[in-house]
C-alpha cells in the first residue's frame, strides 16, 4: 500500500529529529536547512533521490552510533578505566554475577494521548505534547549469556 504525502512528511520529519535536527539535516544532504522545512512543511515533494539521501544519511548515523557504542560500552574491558577494571575484577573474585546494564528507554507500549502515537513514530507536527517528553521504563540489557 502506498503511503500518503501526510506520512512521508511525518517520516521525513522523524527522520530529521533523529539526524539531530533540520540544520543536520541539510548537511547530511547538501542543501539548505529551508529546504529541509519546506519538504516537512509540504511546500517541496520530496524526490525519490531525497528519500534515498536521507535513508543513506540515517544509515550513516546509525553506524556511527554503533562505532560509539563499541568504544564505550563495559562490555569492552579497553573502555573501562584502572579502577573501573579492579571493581570489575574484585566483583568476579566474590562470585558477583556480572548483570546486563540498565538502560532508561522510552515506553514502546505508550501512546500521546492527543494525536495517537507511539515513541518510535514521535509526536504528529503541531501535536499540543510535542514538547514533552515521553514515559520512560528502565530496563536491562541482557549480556548475552
Amino acid at each position: 500500500m502506498n503511503t500518503t504525502p501526510e506520512k512521508q512528511r511525518e517520516k521525513i520529519a522523524n527522520a530529521a529529529r533523529l539526524l539531530g535536527g533540520n540544520r543536520a539535516t541539510a548537511r547530511a544532504l547538501g542543501c539548505s536547512e529551508r529546504f529541509v522545512r519546506m519538504l516537512i512543511a509540504g511546500d517541496k515533494p520530496a524526490s525519490p533521490g531525497i528519500l534515498a539521501d536521507l535513508g543513506k544519511a540515517l544509515l550513516a548515523h546509525a553506524e556511527l552510533c554503533r562505532l560509539m557504542e563499541r568504544e564505550i560500552s563495559p562490555a569492552f574491558t579497553a573502555n573501562l578505566t584502572n579502577r573501573q577494571r579492579e571493581l570489575q575484577e574484585k566483583n568476579d573474585q566474590r562470585g558477583r554475577t556480572a548483570r546486563g546494564p540498565k538502560v532508561r528507554v522510552k515506553d514502546p507500549a505508550s501512546l500521546c494521548q492527543a494525536c495517537g502515537r507511539n515513541p518510535a513514530e514521535g509526536h504528529r507536527p503541531g501535536c499540543p505534547n510535542e514538547a514533552e517528553p515521553w514515559p520512560v521504563i528502565e530496563a536491562e540489557l541482557d549480556d548475552g549469556d
